[in-house]
């Protein structure tokens, strides 16, 4: 994406209105380790974009996808609608990698709740209510924003949930009773069997008069690739911190690029005659069904 709109004339990018994505972080390389980078981020380096509708695939990794996604919420700027689609409905059920009551430690930054490495504002919340705050308090509850949830009745077929016919308003109610363990165990209803592999549909939309284009040089937010990256354009930031990692021919564990078992795992995606057509990779169900 960034290696196309990069390079699009300003007044063209503006004029942009829907856009579709893949919701993977960017993945970008020092020598002593890696860092990932989140849509909302990745954003920034488009100034300008105003696009009508931003349709985004959820990534592989359910934590990852959903912090990702509040992010667009809480600071994703450059969209007025934001479509986002889950192959499975363990996007809202996951359970917490470790209790968030016990304290981080902050010398060691591979910890699940270290603010540094994931923000614990976005551990798993009753949805949609916690992205509807989000919402309200950027763009102001007068202003009306709005987040659904659509979620598919059954398992399959794929794109099931972007119909109007085949998809079920969701919301997740607790009694005050259950708002203490919110999270911490995977939510069977969600997650078990069957359940999984019904897809969700997340749609947010900004409120109404509210100025969403991206601009440039507006404040850093969480892991801000601007601020990881000063000063540096797409095509820079590309060149030392991704291309060195493949020109080099060897991945973060040491292994050869042409020795990765996942090369094959991976369909063509983006092959589609309508916009609202899309697949998922085998990566998005397990890695145990690569074998």
């Amino acid at each position: 994406m960034l290696n196309k709109l990069t390079v699009v004339p300003a007044d063209t990018l503006s004029k942009i209105r829907y856009l579709r994505v893949r919701g993977d972080m960017l993945t970008l390389t020092w020598p002593a380790y890696e860092y990932g980078v989140p849509l909302a981020s990745v954003f920034k380096l488009l100034p300008g974009l105003k696009l009508n509708t931003l349709t985004v695939l959820r990534g592989h990794v359910d934590l990852i996808s959903y912090g990702s996604l509040s992010g667009l919420i809480a600071d994703g700027d450059g969209w007025k609608e934001l479509r986002y689609i889950s192959h499975s409905s363990s996007l809202l059920g996951y359970a917490a990698l470790n209790d968030p009551s016990i304290p981080w430690d902050p010398n060691n930054p591979f910890m699940p709740w270290d603010p540094n490495w994931w923000p614990p504002a976005y551990l798993r919340k009753p949805q949609p209510e916690f992205w509807r705050g989000l919402l309200s308090s950027r763009d102001g509850v007068s202003s009306n924003p709005s987040v659904a949830i659509y979620r598919s009745p059954e398992r399959g077929p794929v794109g099931s949930v972007i119909r109007e016919d085949s998809r079920l308003l969701f919301e997740q109610k607790l009694s005050e009773a259950d708002m203490a363990s919110f999270g911490l165990e995977e939510d069977a209803s969600l997650c078990a069997g069957p359940e999984r592999f019904k897809e969700l549909l997340i749609v947010a939309r900004r409120g109404h008069g509210v100025d969403y284009q991206a601009k440039k040089g507006s404040p850093f937010i969480w892991r801000d690739i601007r601020r990881a990256c000063p000063g540096m354009t797409w095509r820079e930031i590309k060149r030392k911190h991704i291309d060195m990692r493949s020109e080099s021919g060897v991945d973060s564990d040491g292994g050869s690029d042409s020795e990765d078992p996942f090369v094959d795992a991976f369909t063509d995606v983006d092959r589609w005659r309508d916009v609202d057509e899309y697949a998922w990779t085998p990566l998005h169900f397990g890695l145990s069904d690569l074998w």
